[in-house]
């Protein structure tokens, strides 16, 4: 036990939010990350840096069910007593046109997305008003400000986050705790590195796409005292995309 800031991200095993997590770490920070999958599943590249981090701590969770993320949230008050910062990263995607998807599909993107943020967010909310402060980060897209094709029903559950994201800072900001979201655009990770058309980038004012530690650097700020008077805001890291 020591007392370095405590810092859950959820989905902190691959992409965007193994940066943050690894942003986090060279802070000074104790994180814990959390994923659907068993400790055995999880990639070579978190396992080695488990395996050799003292400050990182993993826990299996599937977030998209309230019993399983309060189990999740005593496991961390009982070991660090105490949580600063939540960053629900946690989140999937599927191509498929609206009418070719079944209820289950659906259901799945919506639980993965939104679900998952607003059961996090609510245990994260009950610790830090015994606080009286705490910083919550939510990760949409902006596909949620601004639609994709055959992708309605994950944007629809990114949009979701944003309005969840300002209720929940007007809701509890006058009582210490702060609650932003941050909006990636096209960012390029190990698991999503898809060709980029070049008319695309061209659209990109930076004239580039997107990289992890873009987002971290973004979410690292959010989470510290620098931020302090930021609330209820939903900051687009696109290059420009849309302006």
């Amino acid at each position: 036990m020591n007392d370095n800031p405590v810092v859950l991200v959820t989905g902190g095993t691959r992409g965007i939010g193994y940066s943050i997590v690894q942003e986090f770490l060279k802070e000074g920070k104790q994180v814990i990350c959390c994923s659907r999958k068993d400790m055995e599943q999880v990639n070579k590249q978190f396992a080695s840096l488990l395996s050799k981090e003292p400050l990182l701590d993993y826990v299996t969770c599937d977030t998209t069910s309230e019993s399983v993320v309060k189990s999740l949230f005593s496991y961390v008050l009982d070991k660090y007593k105490r949580l600063d910062v939540l960053v629900n990263n946690v989140g999937e995607s599927m191509k498929k046109p609206l009418l070719a998807m079944n209820e289950d599909e659906i259901g799945n993107i919506i639980d993965i997305n939104l679900l998952s943020t607003i059961n996090c967010t609510k245990s994260a909310v009950k610790s830090m008003l015994m606080q009286h402060k705490g910083k919550i980060i939510n990760i949409s897209s902006t596909a949620g400000t601004n639609g994709l094709p055959l992708e309605s029903v994950y944007c629809a559950a990114k949009a979701g986050i944003i309005g969840f994201t300002k209720s929940v800072a007007k809701e509890y900001g006058g009582k210490g705790i702060q609650c932003n979201a941050v909006v990636p655009g096209i960012i390029q990770t190990e698991e999503n590195n898809t060709f980029i058309p070049e008319n695309i980038v061209k659209t990109i004012p930076q004239n580039r796409t997107g990289t992890p530690l873009d987002i971290a650097g973004v979410v690292s700020f959010l989470a510290s005292d620098k931020a302090a008077y930021i609330n209820g805001q939903a900051i687009k890291v696109d290059g420009g995309l849309y302006i």
